[in-house]
């Protein structure tokens, strides 16, 4: 029997998309969903309405056929495998499915985007980011403590002082004006990030970084 609760969900749908949060009107592709899921799983989890248009309005849909594509895809394509919770719900006299991801601690997970490639991917505000090597690096890292120190190294000044005049800089970029290889920068990124010296700007375009303000 479907879950009926139509006043506390609908609000929560009322909030519209946000990190923790994504409507589907249909699943059309399970390789797609994927990175959805990923997504969640690498960042702070969250629920996937299906049956649901992007403006939050309820649209209604076959919740056994769109379990099917989910649960696929959370199997097929999501590397390790997303760990995904279906409730079938009624709101506004239509059915809806609700897909409750949590976040994961087998993170970073992949999502299979073509054939023999593989892409892990985060969730920032309403939309799904492509994780870098910096991100994925900064997974990895997150348990073990890292103290800032008194007295920074000559190279990491360099970069610093880099960053100082160059905000909203790639790790191209920052690698061509140090003159650092990409994993050099990639890595002073982690350790600056883990120190609160530096942030990330995530767009659908990529992720640029700069210096905190003090």
């Amino acid at each position: 029997m479907p879950y009926i609760d139509d006043h506390n969900w609908l609000k929560q749908i009322q909030q519209g998309e946000s990190i923790r949060q994504e409507f589907k009107f249909r699943i059309d592709s399970s390789r797609e969903i994927a990175q959805t899921l990923c997504a969640f799983a690498n960042t702070e989890g969250g629920t996937l309405w299906v049956g649901v248009k992007d403006n939050g309005k309820i649209s209604g849909c076959n919740p056994e056929e769109e379990f099917h594509m989910i649960s696929g895809a959370a199997r097929l394509y999501c590397f390790p495998e997303v760990k995904v919770y279906f409730t079938t719900m009624i709101l506004r006299g239509k059915q809806v499915l609700r897909c409750d991801v949590p976040v994961s601690v087998l993170r970073p997970h992949f999502a299979k985007i073509a054939e023999g490639k593989k892409q892990a991917f985060i969730r920032h505000r309403d939309f799904n980011a492509v994780a870098g090597r910096v991100i994925l690096k900064l997974m990895k890292q997150e348990l073990h403590p890292d103290i800032k120190p008194e007295v920074f190294k000559p190279y990491e000044v360099i970069l610093l002082n880099v960053l100082k005049e160059n905000s909203q800089s790639s790790i191209s970029k920052l690698a061509r004006l140090t003159g650092f290889p990409i994993w050099r920068v990639e890595n002073l990124l982690v350790r600056f990030i883990r120190w609160e010296l530096v942030k990330m700007n995530i767009q659908p375009q990529g992720i640029t970084y700069e210096l905190v303000s003090d």
